[in-house]
């Protein structure tokens, strides 16, 4: 049984909702509704990054324990706007902080004003467990052929709450549930704290590396570069490390690697960039002393054919970050 709006009312300190901004304070006469509350828009969001590496739902390790890396989080000012381009994804989440009551339990959806534009609010975890408490996570996408431009504070979906029989013995939050959004932010998944997932995790372990040393691998890399991750998920998986004593060990393997990757790249970009200065200094020399023969003819062609990668070599190829001995030292 859905609540209305009177009793809406006599349980907002029990749904506590908070706003950040004391200029958009929670207007309770304007946005609680016959039986819904209407929650806006926060002015925080994620943007999917590219990666070509997939997602391995089973993985426990490194790259994919840090969900974050492959979104960057976005902040708008309060009066401003970004544009949702045709089928653009965003993962946004409610302006508001609310909690579900032990009594009841959650639902949230999209309003028709939005659908109608082509807009798809995504609330796929709609469902809400009694005693949940953050920002409601929804996914943002443009169905329609037309960019749209959207602010922060607008009105983006609503919120009914579903009287229950009874208070459940378990809450969510409670330790027994393990649950994986307790004062939610409303940000990236967590897919890897379920414990259905973790059970996969053991069953499908490639490594024979401890949970410990790998939740302390991740807490010293923190936030450092994916592709350093990625690196040392393969040296790993790969067997190329093999001493998994402890997480130091680890890290001062891969970072010898690391040095060689270095040198090679680097040499690469050198070899690259110089390359067509290298062939054109010959060309001068064989110009100005009137040399003509097959020989030239070659050092002409490699001449030409060394101006795109030369050019490539100098502005685009990069020789990326690495775990090298300075970056190390700082972590460990």
């Amino acid at each position: 049984m859905y609540i209305i709006d009177k009793e809406l009312h006599s349980i907002l300190n029990e749904i506590n909702f908070e706003t950040d901004n004391e200029e958009f304070p929670f207007y309770p006469n304007d946005q609680i509704q016959a039986c819904s509350i209407d929650l806006r828009l926060s002015d925080i969001y994620w943007k999917p990054q590219k990666f070509k590496r997939a997602i391995d739902l089973r993985s426990k390790f490194l790259i994919d324990l840090s969900p974050t890396l492959y979104w960057k989080r976005k902040k708008l000012n309060p009066f401003d706007s970004f544009i949702l381009r045709p089928g653009d994804f965003i993962l946004a989440r409610t302006y508001e902080k609310f909690s579900i009551p032990k009594n009841c339990a959650g639902k949230i959806e999209g309003r028709s004003s939005y659908s109608r534009m082509g807009l798809m609010i995504q609330c796929s975890g709609d469902f809400i467990n009694p005693g949940w408490r953050g920002h409601m996570p929804m996914q943002l996408v443009n169905l329609s052929p037309i960019p749209i431009k959207i602010s922060p504070y607008i009105p983006i979906c609503q919120i009914m709450l579903i009287k229950l029989s009874d208070i459940p013995n378990r809450t969510y939050g409670v330790s027994e549930l393990q649950s994986k959004y307790i004062d939610d932010e409303g940000g990236p998944s967590h897919w890897w704290a379920d414990k259905s997932i973790k059970r996969l995790q053991e069953a499908f372990s490639k490594i024979n590396l401890s949970d410990a040393i790998i939740e302390e691998i991740n807490k010293k890399l923190g936030n450092i570069e994916p592709e350093i991750k990625i690196r040392l998920e393969k040296d790993i998986l790969r067997k190329k490390i093999k001493n998994f004593y402890n997480s130091e060990i680890v890290l001062t393997e891969f970072s010898k690697k690391e040095e060689i990757r270095f040198c090679f790249k680097t040499i690469v970009k050198i070899l690259l960039s110089g390359s067509f200065f290298f062939f054109f200094s010959y060309t001068v020399d064989l110009l100005i002393n009137n040399i003509f023969n097959i020989y030239s003819y070659i050092i002409f062609i490699f001449t030409f054919l060394s101006i795109g990668p030369s050019f490539y070599g100098f502005f685009y190829f990069k020789v990326g970050p690495y775990l090298r001995k300075e970056k190390l030292k700082k972590i460990i």
